[in-house]
């Protein structure tokens, strides 16, 4: 989790600044998002016209929750989750932004993504915290993006983005500044990404280019990139249903 005290602003002036940005009016509804928070919330019990905004649950992107007018600091944050908003809830402030990338927490027992307790919506009103949803525009920025970021840290050079989808592309392509032996890649990504359990399949012992494609990814952005004479795929889940 990242924060940034900011000089105060008017929520609505930051919201419209995201939305501009990262373009979300350019974005169809979110694909997994408009599915699994409907799903989530509903299966909790709860209401979601009570807490999340109307224009929110039209497309999943942007401003999903509403609790103040003004914003004096900013939490930055991959998964909206209790974890981070205990430690958010403790530092005791008020007059937050929260800017997430999912708007579920994740949880990898076999329950998957998961929603906030009614108590924890409960105490972000009491305190005026917000939160705005960046997931696909993001993925997909042409300046800003989770694929920029990690071809930045892989080194790739000559950098091409590629596999075209709604708002942009889901992916990009690059030459790695020298060839590497694949078990030297694998130590790499652990390195970047922190994710010491990797899933792969091996059909090059030595990698020039490599493709990568943020969260999941189905056959077609596979494909696409083998046509592109990648020697290796990277992303977070192989093939997304």
């Amino acid at each position: 989790m990242s924060c940034w005290k900011v000089v105060r602003m008017r929520l609505d002036q930051v919201a419209r600044e995201l939305d501009t940005f990262f373009k979300v009016h350019k974005f169809q509804a979110d694909l997994p998002f408009s599915r699994l928070v409907p799903g989530a919330y509903e299966g909790a019990g709860i209401k979601l016209e009570k807490h999340l905004e109307k224009t929110f649950l039209e497309t999943f992107h942007g401003l999903m929750i509403r609790n103040g007018q003004t914003v004096d600091k900013i939490y930055c944050m991959v998964f909206l989750s209790e974890e981070i908003l205990d430690r958010v809830f403790a530092q005791d402030e008020r007059d937050l932004l929260l800017i997430s990338h999912h708007p579920l927490a994740m949880e990898t027992s076999n329950r998957g993504f998961l929603p906030l307790p009614e108590s924890y919506l409960a105490e972000m009103r009491e305190r005026a915290i917000s939160v705005y949803i960046l997931h696909t525009p993001l993925d997909r920025h042409h300046e800003i993006s989770t694929y920029r970021a990690l071809a930045r840290e892989m080194g790739l050079e000559g950098v091409e983005r590629y596999y075209r989808a709604p708002g942009g592309y889901a992916g990009l392509y690059g030459r790695l500044p020298a060839p590497v032996e694949f078990d030297a890649l694998l130590r790499r990504v652990r390195d970047v990404t922190g994710v010491s359990d990797l899933h792969y399949i091996r059909n090059h012992n030595v990698v020039n280019t490599l493709a990568i494609i943020p969260g999941g990814t189905d056959v077609g952005g596979i494909l696409e990139a083998s046509m592109l004479g990648c020697d290796a795929f990277l992303t977070g889940t192989y093939y997304n249903m």
